[in-house]
């Protein structure tokens, strides 16, 4: 069963299954293009691997948390209190935004984000939103 075809224009090969995902650009490649002389991304045993998938994961961080309806969040979850007023410190306007991908980073799990919750009573939340990983299978067959 093909899980992924290549993400490469124009291809329609199975992308591999392991080694064919990238964690730096979440791209899916098939054997011919996952070689150096059509990815540019760096390796994962150079040294520049891992200075790549830092920048790659605050891009990430910083789309997902742009996507987080905040007014929506923080309404649900006073609504299920009985109206007790919250807030999601992360994504206050008074934390720059270095400041808010770094907690980002530190609170993240391998497949969750979580989003702290603080309420006007003391009682703190969590909720988890589900990270893309490109090293998992597509969502139709997790």
């Amino acid at each position: 069963m093909v899980l992924r075809t290549c993400d490469a224009i124009q291809c329609t090969t199975p992308a591999l299954r392991c080694s064919g995902s990238c964690m730096i650009c979440a791209k899916h490649l098939c054997f011919e293009h996952i070689r150096p002389e059509h990815h540019k991304c760096p390796t994962a045993d150079s040294a520049a691997y891992y200075a790549a998938y830092s920048v790659s994961k605050e891009g990430y961080l910083a789309a997902l948390l742009a996507k987080v309806n905040i007014e929506a969040l923080v309404s649900v979850a006073s609504k299920i209190r009985g109206g007790i007023p919250c807030r999601a410190p992360i994504l206050s306007d008074n934390i720059n935004l270095e400041s808010r991908l770094k907690l980002a980073s530190s609170q993240c799990g391998g497949q969750n984000f979580h989003l702290g919750i603080e309420f006007d009573d003391g009682v703190r939340w969590i909720a988890r939103i589900r990270l893309q990983d490109p090293l998992l299978p597509p969502f139709e067959v997790q």
